[in-house]
């Protein structure tokens, strides 16, 4: 069993909070994790290995920073040792880390592990936590800036290899850095009850066994029929955070650019259709408005909509900006406004697609007028 005492930290009944090291703490069954490593990493198009590492290191940094204040080197790489390993995360060995870095190998990881129990073979490494963590042990032990590290996995047991690998160097930062951390507050509301008959007892039940829920031999959780980790909640928030920010971006660029295409292509089939059409060959002129109406609303649609997509985008933007401030608890102007230049940027998009696609609806509309003018020429 590992050597990390759990049961010095002392479950906060009243806010159903448990902290360790400065970070809040929450259980995590392996199908929930791994269903979100796997909805990230099916989005291709999104960079996501830099936050996926970063949103370990952010939060493993501030733990083992506070875990390992008055440690002495190898005190503290035995410190980062035992907490992988009740946390439930599989087993790492630190000794040959020194002050150029580690390439470490394991043959037990949480990740790789259930990953390839609940989904086969995968396609690249999956074990980013690890990576992060250990970025953030050798930065904490080392003294030695995140901006200066390089960290990535070579070799993963959910790709088929025998072992994972991951180095560690100093050279060129590859993953997300954020903010400093403040301290957890709370906010003054009284906790609501379930209106559960079994509530207390249940409570009560996990708070005599959550302490003996660490990791075994081989640092696995295994629990409930499945395996669980305890998790640095503000791990998992950033990561969600960190994918519905990237999202939001690929999403209303991504509509935008197909209305963008769609206008175009409607637009030119209609004066392709335009150049050809026979007005003589239609006895009815309400025939006639209808062939060449066709698809001229969904070009007026795109060119009065694309303007409040691109906005819808940037009040997203501007949310998960002001939300990220809100959890960091520091005013960072250069974050800021970088943040809200990109947000800003749908907003943008949203008026590139507007206007063409107006002038299209208005040279189209023109056209339907001379068509239809001629037809009521020919017939009088």
């Amino acid at each position: 069993m590992s050597k990390f005492d759990i049961s010095k930290y002392e479950f906060d009944k009243e806010h159903s909070y448990l902290e360790i090291g400065g970070e809040a703490m929450i259980f995590h069954c392996h199908h929930y994790i791994t269903n979100i490593l796997r909805t990230i990493l099916d989005a291709d198009y999104v960079e996501s290995d830099k936050f996926l590492i970063g949103s370990s290191v952010h939060s493993v940094h501030n733990q083992l920073t506070n875990l390992t204040e008055g440690l002495s080197v190898d005190e503290s790489k035995r410190v980062a040792e035992d907490v992988y390993k009740a946390f439930g995360y599989g087993l790492i060995n630190l000794s040959s880390m020194d002050e150029n870095g580690i390439e470490l190998k394991s043959s037990k990881s949480f990740f790789s592990k259930t990953w390839t129990m609940k989904f086969g073979k995968a396609s690249k490494p999956v074990d980013f936590y690890t990576t992060g963590y250990i970025i953030a042990a050798y930065s904490v032990i080392y003294n030695i800036p995140l901006e200066e590290i390089n960290g990535v996995q070579t070799t993963c047991m959910a790709v088929g290899d025998d072992v994972n690998t991951h180095t560690i160097s100093k050279g060129e930062c590859n993953f997300s850095i954020y903010p400093e951390k403040s301290p957890v507050s709370f906010v003054d509301e009284p906790k609501q009850p379930i209106g559960w008959e079994f509530e207390e007892t249940v409570t009560n039940t996990f708070l005599g066994a959550h302490e003996t829920f660490i990791g075994d031999e081989q640092g696995f959780i295994p629990a409930f029929g499945v395996y669980v980790v305890r998790n640095q909640s503000d791990f998992i928030n950033r990561l969600q955070f960190e994918f519905v920010k990237e999202m939001d971006d690929y999403g209303i660029i991504g509509t935008l650019g197909v209305m963008s295409f769609l206008s175009i292509w409607f637009y030119i089939e209609r004066i392709l259709f335009y150049k050809t059409i026979d007005i003589k060959s239609y006895e009815f002129k309400e025939e006639l408005e209808i062939d060449l109406t066709n698809n001229t609303t969904i070009i007026s649609s795109f060119a009065s909509n694309s303007v409040y997509i691109g906005l819808l985008g940037t009040v997203f933007g501007i949310i998960l900006t002001f939300y990220s401030m809100g959890q960091s608890g520091q005013i960072d102007v250069k974050i800021i406004m970088s943040s809200l230049g990109l947000a800003l940027k749908a907003t943008a998009m949203g008026l590139i697609v507007a206007i063409p696609a107006m002038m299209f609806y208005n040279h189209l509309a023109r056209k339907i007028e001379v068509k239809l003018a001629l037809w009521d020429i020919n017939n009088k």
